[in-house]
Parts: structure tokens; C-alpha cells; sequence
């Protein structure tokens, strides 16, 4: 073999090591730019659902805390009762949706 042969053949070796090198360095760059966008798209998430249910849900839910401490339940008819509407009774069963139609705004 000659000189020239064993440059190509070296120089092949070479720039397949510098090439693979540079591959695994490329690779893993992508990699992490790819993990990166779903771990920001992840916070963006937790971000608006925590704004949510700031703005949204704990104000509604307090509103529908509070009515339930006016509430007045009678063990004898088990039924609910509202002492500043005393037309409104309530079977236990139906509380839930009894709260959720005198909240005016749903989450």
C-alpha cells in the first residue's frame, strides 16, 4: 500500500470519529432544545391553570362556602333550609345543585 492509501485511510478514521463525535454532540443538543420547549410549554400550563383557579374557581367556591355556613339543616324531615328564604327547603340529596344554581357565576 501506498502513502497515499494509508492518508485515505487515516483521514477516513478521522473524519469518522470527528463526524460521530460531532453527531452525539448535535444530537444531544436537539435533544435537550426538545425537552427544554415541553418543559416551558409544561409551565405556561401550570401557570394558566393556577391562574384559573385563582381568578376563576377559589372565589366561586367561597361564595358557595359561605352559603352552606347559612344553611340550616332539620334531621327530622332531612331537609335544608335557608333562614333568610324560608321558602327555599332543600332535600339533602339535592345540596349540591341547590349551592351550584344560588352561586351566580360557575367555574
Amino acid at each position: 500500500m501506498t502513502i497515499i492509501g494509508w492518508l485515505f485511510i487515516i483521514g477516513g478514521l478521522v473524519a469518522t470519529f470527528v463526524t460521530s463525535y460531532f453527531a452525539r454532540i448535535y444530537w444531544t443538543l436537539v435533544g435537550l432544545a426538545v425537552l427544554a420547549v415541553f418543559i416551558a410549554l409544561f409551565i405556561v400550563m401550570l401557570t394558566k391553570s393556577a391562574k384559573r383557579a385563582r381568578d376563576v374557581v377559589l372565589p366561586w367556591w367561597g361564595r358557595s362556602v359561605g352559603l352552606w355556613g347559612k344553611l340550616f339543616y332539620c334531621e327530622r324531615c332531612d331537609m335544608v333550609y335557608n333562614p333568610g328564604r324560608p321558602d327555599e327547603d332543600v332535600h339533602v340529596s339535592r345540596i349540591h345543585d341547590y349551592l351550584v344554581s344560588r352561586v351566580e357565576q360557575k367555574p
